[in-house]
């Protein structure tokens, strides 16, 4: 028999990389997720992006961007945690090759820990996940753009995103499910407000029967809407990750929310629940009162972007006006190099053409340099950092 509604809450990037290395097994796993069980221990279903694969050993692939790795016992963390299921379709579960994606599914596996957006080919990493509450029926299915471990007919990986397919299995979804959930792994990182190409995509699931969509990936929180009655989120932002390179607390590195989406007896409702994280990975700090009223009204405020087309349109190019120069750079390349599998240069570059994101920078920027509108789209950088500024909480 079902009841009225069944909640799920989402959390974005956990990545037990850095300072995390010396909490796994230390006992202070608890105090870490304290302040966050106590806001969703409630909830029907609890499902957090894990951004590593877990693994004693390994070899890792070579790729552009670092290799994130946890020992086997950061499983622990999820433990802690209390999540019911995480998402694996991001560009890191497969940084050390066959061996992490098959090691972290067994490990899951053994823990009573369901997942999603991984599997030993893509057949298996493209199907959804089924949960079980209340009499209903919920799907997720996740995909991530195409950077690098992503699974092929033979080989593990994560879910690449490919948008027919996804469409076609959300339909088949529908199916079999009350409700289906999309969750992505992509998008500009840094950038507070999501590109029009994003917007068009995330929408587009809904149009295929998706009952909400979450984005992650960015490392900064962006903004929400509610399409044709179902909710997109564009960026959780992360949920806990270690960089030594970004010390300052007040980086948007160190902020997000959890969404909590309520299915049943009607329209899925949104609520969103933000909050910020120590340097050290220690403490995860559910926002309340003015902090937590200061935190919303931004969110608020990067929103409206997104139902703004020509607004949307015009910070969007004023991002790859800032971002275009650098990322420039990977198309300096040698053709002749003699192992372009390891080279560093060929790697940026595949990742510069192959993930949807980087392709998307580099193609309005350039539009924007051969049209001899650079300098106007450059007129709005400060605004694009300015929005980039947490509110002081």
């Amino acid at each position: 028999m079902k009841s009225d509604t069944v909640s799920v809450i989402i959390a974005g990037d956990l990545c037990m990389r850095g300072p995390m290395d010396a909490l796994i097994g230390s006992g202070r796993e608890a105090g870490m997720f304290e302040e966050v069980r106590s806001l969703w221990d409630g909830d029907d279903l609890r499902i957090v992006n894990l951004e590593n694969p877990l693994l004693d050993g390994g070899v890792p692939i070579h790729k552009s961007g670092p290799n994130l790795k946890s020992p086997e016992t950061g499983v622990g963390l999820l433990i802690a945690a209390g999540v019911d299921a995480a998402i694996l379709a991001n560009n890191h579960i497969g940084d050390y090759g066959d061996e992490g994606v098959l090691r972290t599914l067994s490990i899951l596996d053994a823990h009573g820990i369901g997942y999603m957006g991984a599997g030993a080919s893509i057949d298996m990493a493209r199907k959804p996940w089924f949960a079980r509450r209340k009499g209903y029926t919920l799907a997720v299915l996740a995909a991530a753009e195409n950077e690098f471990g992503t699974a092929t007919a033979e080989r593990p990986g994560s879910n690449a995103l490919n948008l027919r397919r996804l469409c076609a299995d959300i339909a088949d979804a529908r199916d079999r499910a009350d409700f289906v959930l999309a969750v992505i792994h992509g998008g500009n990182e840094y950038n507070p407000v999501p590109s029009p190409v994003v917007v068009d995509r995330y929408r587009a699931l809904v149009d295929a029967g998706a009952d909400a969509v979450i984005g992650m990936h960015p490392h900064c929180p962006q903004g929400y809407e509610t399409y044709r009655g179902k909710p997109i989120v564009y960026s959780t932002g992360n949920f806990l990750f270690g960089n030594a390179a970004r010390p300052d607390p007040q980086d948007p590195w160190y902020y997000g929310y959890l969404p909590r989406i309520v299915l049943g007896g009607g329209e899925p409702a949104l609520t969103v629940h933000p909050y910020r994280f120590t340097p050290d990975l220690t403490r995860i700090h559910m926002l309340t009162g003015g902090e937590k009223e200061r935190m919303l009204a931004y969110l608020t405020k990067i929103s409206a972007y997104i139902t703004d087309p020509e607004k949307l349109w015009t910070h969007y190019e004023s991002w790859c006006a800032l971002q275009g120069p650098r990322m420039a750079r990977w198309l300096a390349w040698n053709p002749d190099t003699p192992d372009p599998g390891t080279d560093s240069a060929t790697l940026a570059l595949r990742n510069l053409f192959t993930c949807e994101a980087h392709n998307d920078l580099m193609k309005t920027y350039l539009r924007a340099v051969c049209d001899g509108r650079i300098a106007q789209c450059e007129q709005g950088i400060p605004q694009v950092i300015e929005l980039q500024r947490m509110p002081q909480v």
